[in-house]
């Protein structure tokens, strides 16, 4: 006859997970989501700074060769200067009031340099000096959209409100 212990009971099998390992599953799945998430929306992001730079360097280049063939800046931007007219600001495709001219030598920077509601342009000109910036949109704070106006337009202003 075989000996017994008190712990030799036949052991049941185990089925499912413990509430515990469902728990560790849920948090490590957040986690990776939490990781993932921004980055999905990063490359878009990135991507229309990215276009949005190449067409601010595509028109400044214009209006460079408009001013060494003429020796003066153009009045406006020519659409026929750009095979599909103007680049549009990637921001606001679309925008009913595209260009804003300005004149001033001592204007170097848009007064805005996000859009806002109203009737403001998506892009800024200033014919007496050369200088075109397109605006951006406003960031969660001052200094986010500094940052991205400055990314967008290659320039260093170190305010919302810099001008000159």
């Amino acid at each position: 006859m075989p000996i017994r212990t008190r712990n030799a009971e036949p052991q049941r099998r185990r089925r499912g997970f413990t509430l515990v390992e469902l728990l560790l599953v849920v948090v490590v799945l957040a986690i990776l989501a939490a990781i993932a998430v921004p980055e999905l929306g990063g490359p878009s992001e990135r991507a229309r700074s990215s276009t949005a730079a190449q067409n601010v360097a595509e028109i400044r280049t214009r209006i460079d060769i408009y001013y060494h063939q003429n020796g003066a800046y153009p009045p406006t931007l020519d659409p026929g200067w750009f095979a599909d007219g103007i680049p549009e600001n990637p921001y606001w495709p679309d925008h009913p009031t595209p260009l804003w001219i300005a004149s001033g030598q001592n204007l170097r920077y848009p007064n805005t340099k996000h859009l806002s509601s109203g009737s403001q342009s998506t892009m800024w000109y200033n014919t007496a000096n050369g200088r075109f910036f397109y605006r951006v949109e406003r960031g969660a704070d001052d200094a986010e959209t500094v940052a991205l106006f400055n990314r967008v337009n290659r320039c260093t202003i170190t305010s919302i409100g810099q001008t000159k």
